[in-house]
């Protein structure tokens, strides 16, 4: 059944994913077991990833290294002096409940289940909100809810013990408000997404669509006041920590290696890089370069964008703050899982043409191929490729030794190409649509 009861194209495409995603994991299951690979470092990262007492705190020897590596930290007056920590006030706040529990249970894994159990709660608001809204009946909410949990950068993100994780459900609510045109909600959910990971302040340039400069600018405006304020969480010395979490900001970019394959850096500087590792070019130079001229781009295709929010702008918005950061983890994927809710529940789309009279259109037809890439795309994306390195490609003389999966090279390619794809079917979309007009009018 579909979203609404019926049979829609929606109900084969989750039918084709699913089979898929059954495929991935039954040759994964093989490959691990043969090769004695432990899956998840296929996907993720090492399993003794250390921070912790593996045997009392962590599970097994995985001791999901992001969440006890940050308690290290907390107490801190300046938590940005010494350690490598891109985390800003408020995200360090999160933490501090569960290292409390640490405190209180110090020889258990009681903080860290709280921890994991409260990054899955927040997910699965995303299916409850879908089902309360009347957006998809209760059993596609309920399938939902788990493609989103074992999704890969969902996987990832756990694993690794992220606070990412919690950014999922934050960009969802975002999206939803800001389609509905609650500005007040949609600021508040944004505010939230800066106030725990900056990057994500690039989504303000959704504010700009229809030309709305002045509500866009008082509500950036209003949001680096915030972010700057929440310094105050470190009273004492709050110059001297602003300067030295922007230092680690700015130092952050050259954590992630280019070029290498693992950890899975989804840059756009480490998908130049391996371009030029593969083919023996020199485009990561560029990288900066083509990274100031996509926003810039973006910007002004938003801005030239009517009011309404639709998918065609929602992508190279959330690919932005993605793929701009040097150091960008494969995990920061997971914001693209709102993006895909979005799409599938935002009918707006497919009106392209209709209302002018106009079905026939070339504009139509790049819709339903961008509807296909995109399903093409979520299946790259989502389902748990697993292709080790030393398996398929020991021969290779810079990566044949790693047990990273080889799918995530085409992911990180694949990145810049849709948001350079999204940009130009949306301008050639407006400039159908604008003939369409033109023609009806006559």
């Amino acid at each position: 059944m579909g979203l609404g009861g019926s049979k829609k194209p929606i109900d084969s495409i989750i039918q084709i994913y699913i089979s898929m995603y059954l495929f991935a994991t039954i040759i994964g299951t093989y490959i691990s077991s043969y090769f004695q690979i432990p899956l998840i470092s296929i996907l993720s990262f090492n399993v003794a990833d250390g921070w912790c007492t593996a045997e009392t705190q962590g599970v097994g020897a995985h001791c999901f290294g992001d969440f006890y590596y940050t308690l290290t930290f907390l107490d801190q007056s300046n938590p940005w002096s010494t350690s490598v920590n891109p985390y800003p006030p408020v995200a360090l706040l999160i933490f501090k409940p569960f290292e409390l529990l640490g405190e209180l249970f110090p020889s258990s894994q009681f903080a860290l289940f709280c921890y994991l159990g409260f990054l899955i709660a927040s997910i699965l608001s995303i299916p409850i909100h879908l089902f309360f809204t009347k957006k998809m009946s209760i059993s596609y909410s309920i399938l939902v809810g788990m493609l989103i949990l074992s999704s890969t950068p969902t996987v990832v993100g756990l694993d690794r013990g992220n606070l990412v994780v919690l950014c999922m459900p934050i960009i969802y609510f975002f999206l939803h408000y800001e389609r509905e045109g609650d500005i007040k909600r949609s600021f508040i959910f944004w505010m939230a997404l800066v106030l725990i990971k900056p990057q994500f302040a690039l989504l303000g340039i959704i504010f700009l669509r229809n030309a709305n400069v002045k509500s866009a600018f008082s509500r950036l405006a209003l949001g680096f006041s915030l972010f700057c304020a929440s310094f105050l969480i470190y009273p004492t010395r709050i110059i001297e920590n602003l300067n030295a979490y922007l230092k680690q900001l700015v130092s952050f970019q050259d954590y992630g290696s280019l070029g290498n394959v693992f950890p899975v850096n989804i840059s756009l500087g480490s998908a130049l890089s391996l371009v030029d590792d593969f083919n023996k070019a020199m485009f990561a130079g560029a990288a900066q370069f083509i990274g100031i001229l996509l926003l810039i781009v973006t910007i002004i295709v938003v801005y030239r964008s009517p009011a309404t929010l639709s998918k065609s702008i929602v992508l190279p918005t959330l690919l932005l703050p993605i793929i701009l950061p040097q150091t960008s983890w494969h995990y920061y994927l997971i914001a693209l899982v709102p993006f895909f809710i979005f799409a599938i529940t935002n009918t707006s789309d497919s009106k392209v043409g209709k209302d002018t009279g106009n079905e026939n259109t070339l504009s139509n037809g790049l819709q339903k191929f961008s509807q296909v890439g995109l399903s093409v795309w979520a299946v790259l994306l989502f389902v748990p490729w697993t292709a080790p390195w030393n398996v398929f490609a020991a021969s290779n003389a810079n990566f044949g030794s790693s047990t990273i999966s080889m799918h995530w090279v085409l992911v990180i390619w694949s990145l810049p190409s849709f948001l350079i794809g999204s940009l130009i079917l949306t301008e050639f979309s407006k400039r159908e649509n604008l003939i369409g007009l033109t023609k009806a009018a006559k």
